[in-house]
């Protein structure tokens, strides 16, 4: 796994092994993606992600990709405060899947000397961790339609959505797939038009609510389907 992407020669390193044929024996290429610091949003690691992708793409090859950790010095950083890791921590995934990366390890699951703590070892789930059992339970069983942030992708400026396939559940199950979308920001809050028909809105927390057409809704840096 190639690390210290930010470092222009660890780059050069990732491109001369990539142009050699480094990658011809490998399924799968592993960078550690991570923020310059952990107080900086997990977004901010989408320059990283076109960097890296024109990097390989100079080396003339595209592998899959694999997200496997952060950077060493991680466990010397300072704890985020429960909202932000909350946050950040439904966040990291949900870029991942933004950024079409294969796979997303979390450094130090257990660990309690990290800025993001999900479990310490031995106790039970923090916020932050149920919070992302929470996103994995919404997308049980479903398929990455389309991403897009901003304006570019039609959304207020800041907003970042990701749209999936769902299979029916519970009652529902055996039902055709419906469509489902995560949106959140990296940062403040902005809003936007309900469809024209009716939505169920969840949240986080396990709170929903049915939203009628046309209601506007505030999107926050909180992901929410």
């Amino acid at each position: 796994s190639m690390g210290e992407m930010w470092r222009p020669e660890s780059r050069r390193f990732l491109r001369d092994f990539a142009a050699a044929g480094g990658y011809q024996d490998c399924d799968v290429a592993g960078v550690k993606l991570h923020q310059k610091s952990p107080g900086q949003t997990p977004e901010s690691v989408l320059e990283l992600v076109s960097i890296i992708d024109r990097t390989f793409h100079e080396a003339g090859v595209h592998p899959r990709l694999w997200n496997t950790g952060t950077t060493y010095r991680i466990a010397t950083e300072a704890r985020l405060d429960e909202k932000r890791a909350t946050d950040y921590a439904v966040r990291f995934y949900l870029v991942g899947l933004f950024a079409r990366y294969q796979r997303e390890y979390f450094y130090n699951w257990g660990g309690h000397k990290i800025p993001i703590v999900l479990q310490a070892e031995g106790g039970p789930p923090t916020g932050a961790a149920l919070a992302v059992d929470r996103l994995q339970r919404w997308l049980v069983g479903a398929r990455i339609h389309r991403c897009g942030n901003g304006p570019g992708a039609g959304l207020p400026e800041h907003v970042f959505e990701c749209r999936f396939l769902v299979p029916g559940k519970g009652s529902d199950r055996g039902r055709k797939e419906h469509q489902a979308a995560v949106l959140w920001t990296d940062t403040g809050t902005a809003v936007m038009p309900a469809t024209t028909a009716p939505r169920r809105l969840h949240e986080l927390d396990g709170d929903s609510v049915v939203v009628p057409p046309g209601r506007v809704v505030t999107i926050g840096e909180t992901p929410v389907l």
